[in-house]
């Protein structure tokens, strides 16, 4: 048999197993299995890839050319069950890829040879009753094509779920009624990254997780319970294994003569051992009174306690807010908030009344009138031994589109950019992350940007992140805060236009020096253009930004724009587009220009045969600043799907090139793939 034809190997793997399977396609009476559907397929595709990279240092030149064949086949059955279906009901599938690569970089060629193998079974147990349950097993390999690389991923994991509805047998014996899960899952993961520029990744995980939820429902209440056990092993990242229990305990009453007073209760905790242990214990109770239609209050105390390596934090803030809606599409709203602090290098203290006004009114034919006015007294008293305060896994996320300067902001100012500690936790793992590999940090004034790059091996579009930093802050003073804003804006079906302006003090009251306090001023100017037509539509948006304080200075304008046409049925073609320029004023006085523009085109084509849907995109961002090298991204697409009854047709073709400093990387894409259903 020659080598070259591995296809015919699954494939009568497969249709062996479906024709030997007993009771193919049917079940006779009085047998104990029944099958249900059958269904299946077989794929091939191929896919060549032509990637290159050119630096200034013709020594880092890296050219790349690849050639891929899959072939694939799956086999699955669907709703089969056991005797009856009121016993035992299922799914269970398999799935075979032999994945045949070629590699040629800088002439030297490389053949890799490939077989993938999954499986699905997912079965319930007694589905009709109030008690029933689930066993689940899967298995699943794949190989995901990256620039200058690949990704390959494994992933295992099997369990059980119990399930107990309200009306079970329990409450006939005198128990209490309530409903709950008992999940118990054990997942493997293997994940290699492999790119030819260097930067690798690599992990093997296990997780064996416990969960169990309870509910109680009452005529008036509802208690709610769960309970989570994590314990992730990582030999690969051993500072990354770490053991978790997590409790969450909530509570909601409707009380009162009118059920006019509503009662929510939560308290959580969190422990974690492992390299980065921490404690976290929340309590959280409010109480909110309607006493009128056009009156209400709130009543909250939050505590949170979080002990780490670095010691003991603990927060006790206690807020009282009042709604009042004196007349129609006038609401008054204010607050008094006090909050205590023990941090292991001191206490901090703050106070702060806030009120606010916000109104609205029907102007002329078909415009309103929205306006609002509001203002901050604070104070804050610190008292501390040391002017670093930690922050433990803020929370944060991966830009949608990585490159050309997407980021984001730290939630604290003066950060001290020593201290970040940034982890990726996809999949509710840790996985760790190196500066100037996986990201960069961009300095704005007294505020700290995180900029993930995209040829990072670790950071992907829109992952979870979790950072951990410290911050700086006068260890001794006592300061006021005035803040106010006021706003005004008109808006028409087709217009809007908004001013706003917002300010805040800062002074210093006892204590010394106070070189983090900052005073700023802010004014936003807001237009917008928007028109529907029957075949047509139209947007346009700009805004204009004032920033002054005492650390940073900037102006910024944005532009943004949306065209979409429909040529036809089933057609759509789309044009977007925007740019924002900010001047920082402040040292260093420096320019940055960020701009996009995407071109879209949809087709499908109903009601026809063959069915045929098509969608291409070509777009372009760029981000310039004056103090660094300017990063272009241009990327195109086109993918087309032709069904002719089960046989599919797709084919896909992509090509991006990314330049900065020099540096120019180029790659290309074409995929064909045919799927043939039965």
């Amino acid at each position: 048999m020659s080598p070259r034809a591995p296809v015919r190997n699954p494939l009568a793997v497969a249709v062996a197993l479906a024709l030997a399977w007993p009771g193919f396609g049917r079940g006779e009476e009085g047998d104990t299995f029944h099958p249900g559907t059958w269904r299946g397929s077989v794929e091939l595709g191929i896919t060549h890839d032509k990637e290159s990279f050119n630096s200034n240092n013709q020594m880092q030149s890296v050219d790349l050319s690849r050639n891929r064949f899959r072939e694939r086949v799956s086999v699955e059955n669907d709703n089969f069950y056991l005797i009856d279906p009121g016993l035992a009901t299922g799914v269970l599938g398999v799935t075979y890829d032999l994945i045949q690569t070629r590699e040629t970089s800088d002439g030297i060629s490389d053949s890799i040879r490939e077989r993938l193998v999954g499986y699905n079974f997912d079965s319930t147990f007694l589905s009709a009753l109030p008690y029933n349950g689930r066993v689940f097993a899967n298995r699943s390999q794949n190989q995901i094509v990256l620039p200058f690389g690949r990704s390959d991923l494994k992933l295992q994991n099997e369990g059980v779920h119990f399930r107990l509805q309200e009306d079970s047998p329990l409450r006939d014996h005198g128990f209490p009624f309530f409903s709950a899960d008992l999940k118990l899952e054990r997942q493997h993961s293997e994940e290699t990254t492999h790119s030819v520029l260097g930067q690798d990744f690599t992990t093997n995980q296990t997780q064996n997780n416990l969960q169990f939820d309870a509910r109680k429902g009452f005529l008036n209440s509802d208690l709610d319970f769960s309970f989570q056990r994590l314990d992730l092993d990582d030999p690969q990242f051993p500072r990354s294994s770490f053991r978790s229990d997590s409790e969450t305990l909530k509570y909601n009453l409707d009380f009162g003569a009118d059920l006019n007073r509503r009662w929510d209760m939560r308290f959580y905790r969190y422990d974690r051992s492992g390299a980065t242990p921490i404690r976290v214990t929340d309590t959280d109770d409010m109480l909110r009174i309607d006493h009128f239609k056009n009156l209400s209050t709130q009543y909250r105390l939050l505590t949170t306690s979080i002990e780490s390596q670095g010691g003991t934090a603990k927060t006790e803030e206690g807020t009282f807010i009042v709604h009042y809606e004196p007349y129609k599409k006038l609401l008054l709203d204010n607050s008094d908030v006090v909050v205590h602090q023990t941090l292991p290098a001191g206490t901090r203290d703050s106070y702060w009344n806030q009120t606010g006004a916000a109104y609205s009114h029907d102007v002329l034919d078909d415009a309103t009138l929205h306006m609002h006015l509001g203002g901050r007294y604070q104070i804050d008293d610190n008292k501390l031994t040391s002017s670093s305060v930690q922050v433990i896994d803020e929370t944060q996320a991966a830009p949608p589109a990585l490159g050309a300067g997407a980021g984001f902001l730290l939630g604290q100012p003066f950060v001290s950019a020593g201290s970040i500690v940034v982890v990726d936790a996809r999949g509710g793992a840790r996985f760790p992350t190196t500066p100037g590999l996986d990201y960069v940090l961009q300095i704005e004034g007294n505020r700290t940007r995180i900029v993930p790059l995209p040829t990072s091996a670790v950071i992907q579009a829109n992952d979870p992140l979790l950072i951990t930093y410290t911050y700086e802050l006068d260890p001794s003073v006592k300061y006021r805060t005035l803040t106010g804003s006021a706003g005004i804006g008109l808006s028409f079906p087709w217009m809007n236009v908004s001013y706003e302006h917002d300010q805040s003090d800062q002074h210093l009251l006892s204590g010394f020096a106070g070189q983090f306090l900052d005073n700023t001023r802010k004014d936003t100017l807001l237009f917008g253009l928007h028109r529907d037509w029957d075949v047509s539509k139209a947007r346009a948006d700009s805004s204009y930004i004032r920033y002054e304080s005492t650390l940073l200075s900037y102006r910024q304008i944005q532009y943004g724009g949306l065209l979409g046409y429909k040529p036809s049925t089933g057609a759509d073609v789309a044009l977007t587009a925007d740019q924002t320029r900010t001047d920082f004023t402040t040292a260093p006085a420096h320019q940055t220009v960020s701009s996009s523009a995407r071109l879209t085109y949809e087709w499908v084509r109903p009601g026809y045969w063959p069915l045929v849907t098509s969608s291409a995109a070509l777009g372009r961002r760029v981000y310039r600043d004056t103090l660094q090298a300017t990063e272009t991204i241009n990327e195109a697409s086109w993918r087309t799907r032709a069904t002719y009854g089960k046989l599919d047709l797709i084919s896909v073709l992509t090509a991006s090139s990314r330049t900065i400093d020099g540096s120019k990387t180029n790659n290309f894409s074409v995929e064909l793939t045919a799927i043939r259903r039965f």
